[in-house]
């Protein structure tokens, strides 16, 4: 065995690099190659963005593939045992090389059957799992596992021949452990994706509204680790009933007697501007029964709007509040459906439903838009603009982003430059934990609950100036303004984390577009973020075909639709009709809190109601 240098252990370094790039190159292009139905009304050079977009997963792939190698090669220069070091390197890497290629072509099967790579689902034992074999193991794929020994063969022969390493190393002990060092500060560096503050995810790979872009740019090999690493929840936890019961009781909620609804504006396409604030309770508004002096604006606001007075966040997370909203899909107790890829691209979503009938889209926040995989949603749907703590000017910020009324003055300009019709959603900050943004300090205890107070008097005041802003600008006379809660909190009241009022916030619609004869009503009819889409989209006559995608949501304006609210805590839900509010603790296996708005229902009922909701809900979260 010939003597090599360092020089030639770094060279191997790289070429091993290379070799495991492009491979992973040629297996999007092969991947790409067997869709090419699905790429032919997509720009030559957005399908190119694929490799480009792939770069920091494949890199990170790479180097997770290389750690091994780097450890054992240094174990082999203190321990003089090159020969056997060897066989177990060359071993590995064509073990591995041959996991990748089976990964590729098992992809492509799958993609082609299901629309998406390898998943949880895939994965899965029993039904699903025997699904999956047969899918991949069908007669039909024969080409497949032709290409994969093809493929196989031509890519061992390349790593054999000009890839493997063959010399014994001579170094001294001292950069023997520099060496070591310094590959492994470059490893981790290139498995984290840099040195940014959050490591490399799914959301880098996910820039296009086509899925199958998103799809060729995953890293199959990268995916199929995550998805061991990270198994996703595949048997539902929540079966109370068998599923003709389950299902019969759902459906009853949702059974209208007419698809109508009140048409509240003077146009089908007014501009849409949905204001999320953060963390704002029921609590802090007097006209929802809540404290005097914290929103004094929005009360006022009501007076020209329609406020509906039974309205609950559908979870407690801003990521819960915005699928709820968006796709009118609920919270999840144990999970979080937006941080599942290959399930929230197979939602409905109104960033999509509004594209296609003519509406740019936008999202503005002040903050980080890449957390929670918020961008990756968005941009999965086809979202126009996206604007976040790099695209925003701001003169001051917490630490969890600008101060809100940077943002609102952000949005004024920036509309002025937008297509109409416009859909734009804007998720406020400054009122998030831990409450101490520098804003007027009109409650002076120094409690957090005052420091809370003070930064929702703080977003309410911000919206309100908005508004008023928003006058003056061409745009706002065909203007709708939805002002609502991403979720609500325990202050100002300290509410316990499951009861109803935990989960009340505000929903208000509000502009010149409204008709003048439903300005300034209270709705009492119970309902949820979920149904703001079925309500939106009946309001622009969006054909009743579309609006059924959305199977979650209820029209708040037809005057047949049943009035109920679910919303979900850790591993437990609360159910809200005008008649009762049930909260029931899946790990007690009890109702908690039982409470008769009318003295004739029936808690029992609800409580029913309430289990088949989230049995039926989990049920599709997971076939997603």
């Amino acid at each position: 065995m010939s003597k090599g240098s360092l020089k030639d252990y770094i060279v191997f370094i790289v070429r091993i690099f290379i070799f495991w790039m492009l491979i992973f190159a040629l297996q999007r292009s092969v991947f790409l190659l067997f869709n090419l139905e699905s790429l032919k009304d997509i720009p030559a050079g957005l399908i190119a963005s694929s490799y480009w977009y792939a770069l920091g997963m494949d890199i990170s792939t790479a180097c997770y593939i290389l750690v091994l190698p780097v450890l054992l090669y240094s174990m082999a220069l203190l321990l003089k045992r090159f020969g056997v070091i060897h066989k177990i390197v060359n071993v590995y890497l064509i073990a591995v090389l041959i996991l990748c290629l089976a990964i590729s072509f098992s992809d492509i099967s799958i993609y082609a059957n299901w629309g998406s790579k390898l998943n949880a689902k895939a994965f899965a034992l029993g039904t699903v799992g025997a699904e999956t074999a047969s899918l991949i193991f069908s007669i039909q794929n024969l080409w497949y596992f032709i290409l994969f020994f093809i493929f196989s063969g031509i890519l061992i022969w390349i790593f054999l021949r000009f890839i493997r390493f063959r010399k014994a190393l001579m170094l001294r002990p001292y950069v023997t452990a520099l060496v070591f060092v310094i590959l492994s500060g470059l490893l981790f560096t290139g498995i984290r994706g840099g040195f940014q503050k959050y490591p490399l995810s799914k959301s880098w790979v996910y820039f296009s509204k086509y899925p199958v872009l998103n799809n060729a740019a995953l890293n199959g090999f990268w995916n199929v680790v995550e998805i061991i690493a990270k198994p996703q929840v595949t048997v539902n936890p929540y079966n109370y009933f068998d599923d003709a019961t389950a299902t019969a009781l759902v459906e009853g909620l949702y059974k209208t007697e007419k698809d109508t609804t009140n048409h509240i504006l003077t146009t089908s396409r007014p501009n849409i501007i949905l204001v999320m604030m953060e963390s704002m309770s029921a609590d802090n508004f007097d006209v929802l029964g809540g404290e005097k002096g914290i929103a004094p604006c929005f009360d006022s606001l009501c007076k020209q709007g329609i406020l509906f007075t039974d309205f609950y966040a559908s979870g407690f997370r801003t990521d819960q509040g915005l699928v709820a909203m968006i796709s009118g899909f609920p919270a999840q107790p144990a999970s979080a459906v937006i941080k599942n890829f290959g399930k929230f691209d197979k939602m409905p979503n109104l960033v999509r439903t509004l594209s296609d009938t003519g509406y740019y889209t936008s999202y503005y926040c002040g903050g980080n838009y890449k957390f929670a995989n918020t961008d990756t949603y968005l941009i999965s749907a086809g979202i126009d603009k996206l604007s976040g703590e790099h695209e925003v000017p701001y003169t001051r910020r917490t630490q969890w982003g600008a101060y809100d009324e940077d943002v609102y003055s952000y949005v004024i300009a920036d509309a002025m430059k937008l297509r109409q019709p416009f859909f734009s959603i804007i998720a406020t900050i400054t009122n998030h934990e831990a409450f101490d943004a520098d804003v007027e300090q009109v409650f002076k205890g120094g409690s957090i609950i005052d420091n809370y107070k003070n930064t929702a008097h703080y977003a309410d005041k911000t919206v309100f100036d908005f508004i008023q802003k928003a006058r003056s600008q061409p745009w706002f006379s065909n203007t709708i303004f939805i002002i609502t809660a991403d979720h609500a909190h325990r202050y100002p009241m300290n509410r316990a984390y499951n009861e109803p009022l935990r989960h009340h916030i505000p929903f208000l619609l509000f502009g010149d577009v409204i008709k003048p004869e439903f300005r300034g009503m209270h709705i009492k009819n119970t309902g949820s973020q979920v149904d703001f889409p079925a309500t939106m989209l009946a309001q622009l006559n969006i054909s009743a075909e579309k609006r059924r995608q959305y199977q979650w949501s209820k029209n708040l304006f037809n005057k047949y639709s049943n009035g109920f609210a679910f919303y979900a805590f850790d591993n437990g839900f609360g159910f809200v009709t005008p008649a009762a509010e049930v909260v029931y603790d899946h790990n007690l296996g009890q109702v908690v809190m039982d409470v008769k708005r009318d003295s004739s229902a029936s808690g029992s009922d609800i409580l029913r109601e309430g289990k088949a909701y989230l049995q039926k809900m989990f049920g599709a979260f997971i076939k997603l």
